[in-house]
C-alpha cells in the first residue's frame, strides 16, 4: 500500500484514503485492525467512514490533536468498540446514526463543537454512559431514539443553546442547563 495513490495505511493500525480525488490528503479514516488500543487521529481528518472502528473493543483511547479537521462521524463509527470517554474536537459538525451505539463501555461524551447534529440511535444500547455533555454547542440537533430506556445519562448544556429535533420532548428529563462549564468535571473517575 505504499506507493496506492487511493488508500494509505498508517502506522500498521488504520486505513485512510482520500474523501475526493482532488483532496491532496488523505482525510478520510476507512477501517481500523480490530485490536487497537489507542489511536491518535491525525488533524487532515475529516471523515471517519462508517464502521471504522465497529468491533474495537480493545481501543480505549482516541486522541484529537487542538488543530483537528474531523467533521463527520458516518453512522456506525464506533459500534461495539471499548471506549470509555471520548472528547471530540470542535471541528465536528455532524454525528450519523449510531456512531456509539452498543458500546458498553462508554461512560462519557464531551462535543466541543458549537453547532452540532446528533444522529438517530447515537448512544442506544451504552448502559455505562453517564454524561453527554455540549460546553460549546449554541445549536445542538438531536435525532430520534437516542437512547434506550435502561439508559440513565445525563445531558449537559449552556443555557443558551437552541435545542432542536424531534426528540427533545422525550429527553428533556435529561437535559441539565450549566452556567459554567469549566467547573463541572465531566468524566467518571
Amino acid at each position: 500500500l505504499k506507493k496506492n495513490p487511493f488508500f494509505s495505511l498508517v502506522d500498521n493500525k488504520y486505513l485512510v484514503t482520500k474523501s475526493k480525488e482532488s483532496e491532496s490528503d488523505f482525510d478520510t479514516i476507512v477501517v481500523a485492525c480490530r485490536d487497537i488500543e489507542t489511536i491518535n487521529i491525525q488533524p487532515q481528518i475529516k471523515f471517519i467512514s462508517s464502521h471504522a472502528f465497529e468491533n474495537c473493543m480493545k481501543l480505549k483511547t482516541v486522541n484529537f490533536t487542538s488543530n483537528s479537521s474531523l467533521k463527520i462521524l458516518e453512522s456506525h463509527a464506533f459500534f461495539k468498540s471499548g471506549i470509555v470517554n471520548i472528547s471530540l474536537p470542535d471541528s465536528l459538525i455532524k454525528v450519523g446514526p449510531q456512531v456509539f451505539n452498543e458500546n458498553c463501555n462508554i461512560e462519557s461524551i464531551e462535543f466541543n463543537s458549537k453547532h452540532i447534529e446528533i444522529g438517530s440511535f447515537s448512544f442506544y444500547g451504552c448502559p455505562k454512559l453517564i454524561s453527554i455533555s455540549f460546553p460549546n454547542a449554541i445549536k445542538i440537533d438531536f435525532g430520534n431514539y437516542m437512547f434506550d430506556n435502561s439508559n440513565k445519562s445525563k445531558i449537559y448544556v449552556r443555557h443558551d443553546a437552541e435545542l432542536t429535533g424531534d426528540y427533545i420532548e422525550k429527553i428533556k428529563d435529561r437535559i441539565n442547563y450549566i452556567d459554567n462549564f469549566t467547573s463541572l468535571n465531566w468524566r467518571t473517575r
